[in-house]
């Protein structure tokens, strides 16, 4: 049970402004802006039909959540029904405000985290409980991506590690060696357990928060249950991937998604209901119908969360764009132009998703590939590295002994948004990892400053 705490100074008004009312219904909108980002993107990638058939590229449990958390929040309990307004909540439901009329679906999810946040600690009773499962929802819809952002490396290291145990060969960093050692295969970020863990967290949130809670001792363990179920299930996963890749395109495509997708969600209900079967259903008092919290707004207030409705889907309607600002077909075109004006001879290695280009001159040769600013291509980098070769990362003008990680990829993410919210003027800036021959000193110094995009 969630402590109450002070919140601030009633505010003085002849409205009954209930405090329930407007903070469920805030977590409302600020998940619906969330989701709408998410949709409108998944719909300019492929298309409404496509989009739809994936649940727009979101996890049921995702969207189950949401529905469990607005229909807790707008369904209080009703003893609950006549807090007043807070002087606080208006700040948090004003930051919130200014976050979701951007035209950035991550900023949506940011301000649901800002108020599901407050009224997780200021709050009791099932209004609580709904916002923290939507607090649960902000993980796999963007906190844990951006933990990945800046720890890619480890995290798919980890996966990789406990697949090659299964296959009883070795990994470096995110390269798995297939058995009998006739090469290696990579696990790109797609592929990763942490969004599965995220998922197993979230689905146990929704299960304590809907059907009760334990000892913090009992709920811990039964949500670590969860993710190690579903660790399991995707370790398993790419284990048969090296150890069929003759079913590779089967196994990794889409009917292999789909059965991952399918014993996960199996695997996170079957954890859950262990866990809750002898834990007491909560008592809130008389629970009103849902959606009586809508009906109980005042008409002015009503009206203002309407007009804020229309305004912050409708800018990201009209003005969302992909959150990819990378733009590789440019910068394989300036790149290819630069060695060949200093009279190298250029080919594109093809199937990689970054840019790879061999340059050579004589008895130099130069391997150029772009450096994932998350670092989950490092390993496949280092892979490539003759035992003579040297080996440099190029960055806005530098040169690095070392993958400037968290540099590039804080640019990288708040480019991405400021672009998302008008931001023109903030530039995508690729990281280069140089590879050179001994015999290329003269090409490398010549090609320092032109390669520093």
């Amino acid at each position: 049970m969630t402590t109450s705490m002070p919140i601030g100074v009633p505010i003085p008004t002849a409205l009954p402004i209930r405090r329930t009312v407007i903070l469920g219904a805030a977590m409302a909108l600020c998940a619906i802006n969330g989701l709408a980002g998410a949709i409108i993107l998944a719909v300019e990638r492929t298309g409404f039909v496509d989009a739809l058939s994936s649940l727009f590229n979101i996890s049921a449990i995702v969207w189950i959540a949401v529905v469990c958390g607005i229909a807790l929040g707008l369904s209080p309990a009703a003893e609950d029904r006549d807090d007043p307004l807070q002087s606080r909540d208006i700040v948090v439901l004003a930051l919130a405000t200014i976050l979701i009329l951007a035209p950035s679906g991550t900023l949506g999810w940011f301000a649901l985290t800002v108020v599901a946040g407050w009224t997780l600690l200021t709050s009791e009773r099932r209004l609580a409980r709904a916002a923290a499962i939507l607090l649960a929802v902000t993980m796999p819809m963007c906190w844990t991506r951006l933990l990945f952002s800046f720890a890619a490396k480890q995290i798919l290291a980890a996966d990789a590690e406990l697949t090659a145990i299964l296959l009883g060969t070795t990994a470096t960093g995110n390269l798995i060696q297939f058995p009998g050692g006739q090469g290696y295969f990579q696990i790109y970020p797609a592929c990763s357990s942490l969004g599965n863990v995220s998922l197993a967290i979230l689905g146990w949130m929704i299960a304590v928060n809907l059907f009760g809670r334990g000892s913090w001792r009992h709920d811990l363990f039964w949500g670590l249950m969860a993710c190690c179920s579903v660790i399991a299930i995707n370790i398993l996963r790419l284990t048969a991937i090296g150890a069929y890749p003759q079913h590779f395109d089967l196994i990794h495509g889409t009917v292999g998604n789909t059965v991952t997708g399918w014993l996960s969600l199996i695997a996170i209900t079957m954890v859950s209901w262990a866990g809750l079967r002898n834990v007491e259903l909560p008592n809130d008092g008389t629970p009103t119908p849902i959606g009586h919290g809508l009906r109980a707004l005042p008409s002015v207030a009503a009206s203002v969360l309407l007009v804020i409705t229309i305004l912050s889907v409708g800018t990201k309607l009209a003005l969302e764009a992909a959150p990819d600002i990378r733009d590789p077909v440019a910068l394989r075109r300036a790149i290819g132009e630069r060695l060949i004006k200093n009279g190298l001879r250029v080919t594109e290695i093809q199937g990689t998703p970054e840019l790879m280009l061999v340059a050579e001159r004589d008895t130099c040769r130069i391997v150029l590939v772009e450096a994932r600013t998350q670092g989950w291509n490092d390993a496949l980098i280092r892979q490539m590295k003759g035992e003579d070769d040297s080996l440099r990362f190029i960055y806005r003008g530098a040169s690095y002994a070392e993958l400037p990680l968290f540099r590039s990829t804080w640019q990288y993410q708040t480019a991405r948004i400021a672009r998302q919210i008008g931001g023109a003027g903030f530039a995508w800036h690729p990281v280069l990892a140089v590879l050179s021959s001994p015999a290329c000193s003269n090409e490398m110094s010549a090609l320092g400053a032109p390669l520093a995009l």
